[in-house]
C-alpha cells in the first residue's frame, strides 16, 4: 500500500509551469515596445544593437504577428 500511495504521489505531482513559446515571448516584447515614447524606444534598441546576438535574438518567428509602429 506504502508502494502505491509514493507512486501516485510521484505520477500526480504538479508537472513544472512551461514559460511562453518564442512567439510568446516576442509578443509580450512587442507589447512591452509600444509603451514606450520614441526616444526610449530608440534608446533602448540602440543599446540592444550593441549585443553580438541582437539581429538573431529579436527576429521573430515566421508565423508570429508583427506590431508596425
Amino acid at each position: 500500500m506504502r508502494k502505491l500511495l509514493i507512486a501516485l504521489l510521484i505520477l500526480l505531482q504538479p508537472l513544472p509551469l512551461q514559460a511562453l513559446s518564442e512567439d510568446g515571448h516576442h509578443i509580450i516584447a512587442m507589447m512591452a515596445l509600444d509603451l514606450l515614447k520614441n526616444e526610449e524606444h530608440s534608446k533602448l534598441l540602440a543599446t540592444l544593437e550593441k549585443h553580438p546576438r541582437f539581429k538573431k535574438g529579436v527576429e521573430p518567428a515566421e508565423n508570429c504577428p508583427t506590431i508596425s509602429r
